[in-house]
């Protein structure tokens, strides 16, 4: 049986992924995603077979938080002193927050379990697998000529749970389920 990533995230208009692919493109370091894997990080539902994610999906439905207005705001890093993520800053609108805490609870009733972490709003914008000193510089720089970068206020007004597969010709992304809020 095969394992999948699930992730549940908020998809961007084009304009967004669109200023957030030029940003990327002045990153010399990391494993760039591509704009069509661009979301809104929710929750990160980490490996788990097909029929989970399914129910997953068919639990989506029960998100009870209407249409809003987000705002990119920076940007970013996770990881600390070996970062791991270079992402595009999501404000912690309280609807999101709302969301976030929703989709927990919807995933448990599903029987699937969520990591405990701290929840950052973001937009990956690329993975960091190996970092050597001057990749460090590299991202400190990045991250100082982009500190003033923001995009927004855009609509939100659905929440996908995304599927990523990986094989010999990479990784690939699909739509497992797209419902729109309120």
């Amino acid at each position: 049986m095969e394992l999948v990533e699930g992730l549940i995230g908020l998809p961007l208009p084009q304009e967004i992924t669109g200023q957030l692919e030029k940003v990327q493109s002045g990153l010399p370091v990391g494993a760039h995603l591509p704009g069509s894997f661009m979301h809104i990080a929710v929750a990160d539902l980490g490996e788990h077979l097909m029929s989970g994610l399914n129910a997953a999906a068919e639990k989506l439905s029960l998100v009870d938080v209407g249409p809003f207005y987000l705002n990119v705001t920076g940007v970013g890093t996770l990881g600390g002193n070996q970062p791991t993520e270079v992402y595009a800053e999501i404000d912690s609108a309280r609807k999101l927050l709302e969301l976030h805490k929703q989709v927990g609870r919807i995933v448990r009733l599903a029987g699937l379990d969520l990591p405990h972490e701290k929840y950052t709003p973001r937009v990956t914008l690329a993975e960091i697998y190996e970092l050597e000193q001057f990749d460090l510089k590299q991202i400190m720089g990045f991250l100082q000529r982009r500190s003033g970068f923001s995009a927004g206020p855009f609509p939100v007004t659905e929440i996908c749970l995304y599927v990523r597969r990986e094989d010999d010709e990479g990784v690939s992304q699909e739509e497992l389920a797209r419902v729109p809020l309120g």
